[in-house]
C-alpha cells in the first residue's frame, strides 16, 4: 500500500513540473506543423477527342503536372501508357493497350496530393483476332479478294497438305478445299483465282475458290518464295538466287538478271512499282545488305526500270536487330513493315521518318500480312516465346491501303 501511494506521488509531481514549464522541447505532432503548399493537378482536355483508328499518340492538357516527365504516370483504366513528351500543362502519350467508350484517364504526378482524372474518354478497338480459326490449324499464308473475303491457307497437324478456308465479312467460315503443299505466299489473280507457291519451289499453282480445285499454273526455272501481280496481269516472282522472274499473261518467263545471286523474301506491287524485300549478296555503299528495293514498271509487258533503294534495314534503329518478313503500303504512301520484334510493326512515313505503329497493341511476330479493300490490314501472328501457335489478326489502320 505504501509503494502504491509513493508511486502516485511521484507521478503527480512530474505532472506539476511539466505543467509549470514555459516551453516544451519535444517534437511537434504532424498535424500541428506547417504543411507545404502542394498544387492540385487537373486534366482540362484530351486531344484528339476520340482515339480513333490510326491515332498513335494522345495529348493530355491540364495544369500542375510534374515538370520532369519521369515524375508523371498516366493510366487509361488500368493500362499504364508510355510517356513521350510533356510539360507541366501537357503530356503526350502513346495509344493505350485498352479500348472502351468510357475509360477513366488518370495522371499521377509527383508533388501533388490529388490524382488528376478525366472520367470518360473513348478509345476504339484497333486490333483483334479474326476468323475463329480452329485449334490445331496454323495459318501460313493469306490473301484478300475484292469482296473482303480473307482466304487463309492453314497447316494441319500430322498431314502434308494445307486446308484453305474463306472468312467472310459477316463472320462465316467456309471450307474451300485442300492443296497438296504448305504455301509460302499467296495472291489473288486478276481472274479471281488464288495463285500460290510452296516456299522455295519451282511450281506455281492456282486455286479455284469456287470449286476448291487446284492445279499447276506454271513451272518456272528457279525456286521462288513470293509473288504478286501488276495491273496488267503480269506476275512477278522471286526467291533465293532465283532472280526476279517476270511472267506475262501468256505464261512465258523473263529473267532480267537483276537479283541472280541475291535472296528475295517478299515481292509486292504498288502504284506502278515492283517492291522487293531482299538480302543482297554483294552490298556496297549504295546497296544495303538487307532492305526494300523497287523497280518502276515501264510497260504492259513488265519491263522494269533501274533499281532504287527504298529502305536500308540497318537504318531502322532497334528494328534492325530483328528479321523483317512482310510489308504493305497505305494509300497515302506510308510503308509498314512486319517483323519478329516484340513490337513488330514499323511505320515509315513518306518523309522518311519512322515510328512503331500501335506499340504494345500489335504483338509479335508478324509472318505475313495483306491489306483488304478498305482500312483493315490482316496479318498472321506467329509463335512468340512460350506461345507456339499462329493466329490470324485484323488491324484497323484508320486509312485505306493498297492491295
Amino acid at each position: 500500500m505504501k509503494s502504491i501511494i509513493k508511486t502516485g506521488l511521484i507521478f503527480t509531481a512530474l505532472l506539476l513540473v511539466v505543467a509549470g514549464c514555459d516551453t516544451w522541447d519535444g517534437p511537434t505532432a504532424m498535424y500541428y506543423r506547417d504543411q507545404p503548399d502542394y498544387p492540385e493537378a487537373t486534366i482540362t482536355g484530351i486531344t484528339p477527342e476520340v482515339a480513333a483508328a490510326g491515332e498513335n499518340y494522345i495529348t493530355i492538357q491540364g495544369e500542375n503536372f510534374a515538370p520532369a516527365l519521369s515524375d508523371n504516370q498516366v493510366f487509361f483504366g488500368n493500362a499504364l501508357v508510355d510517356l513521350v513528351d510533356g510539360t507541366a500543362s501537357s503530356l503526350i502519350v502513346r495509344r493505350p493497350n485498352a479500348y472502351g467508350d468510357n475509360i477513366t484517364v488518370k495522371v499521377v504526378s509527383y508533388g501533388t496530393l490529388v490524382v488528376a482524372e478525366f472520367p470518360a474518354y473513348k478509345v476504339t478497338r484497333v486490333v483483334e483476332p479474326y476468323g475463329n480459326i480452329l485449334a490445331g490449324n496454323d495459318p501460313i499464308a493469306l490473301a484478300v479478294d475484292q469482296d473482303e473475303n480473307v482466304i487463309v491457307m492453314l497447316r494441319q497437324a500430322g498431314v502434308g497438305t494445307s486446308a484453305v478456308q474463306k472468312f467472310t465479312p459477316d463472320g462465316q467460315r467456309i471450307d474451300v478445299g485442300t492443296v497438296p503443299v504448305f504455301a509460302g505466299d499467296a495472291r489473288i489473280a486478276p481472274n479471281g483465282k488464288m495463285t500460290f507457291v510452296r516456299d522455295n519451289n519451282k511450281i506455281i499453282r492456282q486455286l479455284d475458290l469456287s470449286t476448291g480445285v487446284s492445279d499447276t499454273l506454271i513451272t518456272v526455272s528457279k525456286n521462288v518464295a513470293s509473288l504478286d501481280y501488276d495491273a496488267n496481269g503480269v506476275l512477278y516472282a522471286g526467291g533465293n538466287k532465283s532472280d526476279l522472274l517476270i511472267i506475262p499473261p501468256d505464261l512465258t518467263e523473263i529473267k532480267p538478271v537483276l537479283y541472280a545471286k541475291d535472296q528475295i523474301f517478299s515481292v509486292r506491287v504498288s502504284n506502278g512499282y515492283v517492291y522487293l524485300l531482299a538480302g543482297m549478296a554483294s552490298p556496297n555503299e549504295t546497296t544495303p545488305e538487307l532492305g526494300i528495293f523497287r523497280h518502276q514498271i515501264m510497260d504492259a509487258a513488265g519491263t522494269l526500270g533501274p533499281r532504287e533503294v527504298v529502305l536500308d534495314w540497318a537504318a531502322t534503329g532497334d528494328f534492325s536487330e530483328f528479321a523483317p518478313a512482310a510489308f504493305a503500303f497505305s494509300a497515302s504512301g506510308t510503308l509498314y513493315v512486319g517483323s519478329d520484334a516484340m513490337n513488330p510493326l514499323l511505320k515509315i512515313n513518306p518523309d522518311g521518318s519512322m515510328d512503331v505503329m500501335y506499340k504494345t497493341i500489335v504483338s509479335s511476330s508478324i509472318l505475313d500480312m495483306a491489306w483488304g479493300n478498305g482500312d483493315y490490314l490482316y496479318y498472321i501472328k506467329g509463335p512468340y516465346g512460350d506461345d507456339d501457335t499462329s493466329v490470324l489478326m485484323r488491324i484497323d489502320m484508320g486509312e485505306a491501303g493498297i492491295k
